[in-house]
């Protein structure tokens, strides 16, 4: 489980990054910088026969070239689905009654040493389930729980005719718990601490040399 969750939150990295990617290339011979605080979480509860699963992340990222501008960028997200256990299950699932999902710039709030995080934002969306308009509302909040593990890695594409790209990642990641509220048109719901959340420091860097004169596919991986 806490591996699904930390694919979502870099799902949610990765979406944060990609229109700077769009609106700005970083010429070749430069280098590339990254680097997010992020935060996740999943929440499961059961009510009689509701089944209702709450996802969020959020994170506070910077990225850009050098030289170049560096850009400053949030993004959030919350999705809740309800189920309804006590009917014949359709498919892989209970029949889905209620999901609704919202995603806007809000960025994540941390500590300067990653060990407590937190967001809040609203947004006016779709119940999918039923077509009709709906408010989602939530506030979350993280701690860590234990220490933060260090993770590095280093991929060096070797000197070829086209020319040479090195990556490198310098990453801290931790357990958390995690807690709080979604509202749902003004009706809220109190969330049970759980332990299926973890915060990330991620800090990485990319730099692609081309040989002048030389057509080149090389990319960061």
């Amino acid at each position: 489980m806490r591996r699904l969750i930390a694919v979502a939150g870099a799902l949610a990295l990765l979406t944060a990054l990609v229109p700077a990617a769009a609106s700005a290339h970083v010429p070749e011979n430069q280098y590339q910088v990254i680097s997010a605080r992020n935060a996740y979480a999943a929440f499961f509860m059961t009510d009689g026969c509701y089944e209702t699963q709450v996802w969020v992340s959020s994170t506070d990222a910077k990225f850009g070239g050098r030289p170049g501008r560096v850009n400053k960028q949030g993004l959030t997200s919350l999705s809740v689905i309800v189920y309804d256990t006590c009917q014949p299950t359709a498919g892989k699932h209970p029949p889905v009654v209620f999901e609704a999902s919202g995603q806007d710039f809000t960025k994540l709030g941390t500590t300067p040493r990653m060990s407590r995080a937190w967001v809040s934002t609203s947004y006016g969306t779709t119940d999918e389930a039923t077509g009709q308009p709906v408010s989602l509302a939530f506030d979350m909040a993280w701690q860590l729980d234990g220490e933060l593990s260090h993770d590095t890695s280093h991929i060096h594409i070797p000197p070829s005719d086209q020319g040479v790209a090195n990556s490198h990642e310098n990453d801290l990641r931790g357990n958390a718990i995690a807690w709080g509220s979604v509202t749902i048109n003004g009706v809220t719901m109190e969330l049970p601490t759980t332990s299926d959340a973890g915060l990330e420091l991620i800090k990485g860097g990319c730099q692609v040399i081309v040989r002048p004169g030389q057509p080149s596919d090389l990319a960061c991986v």
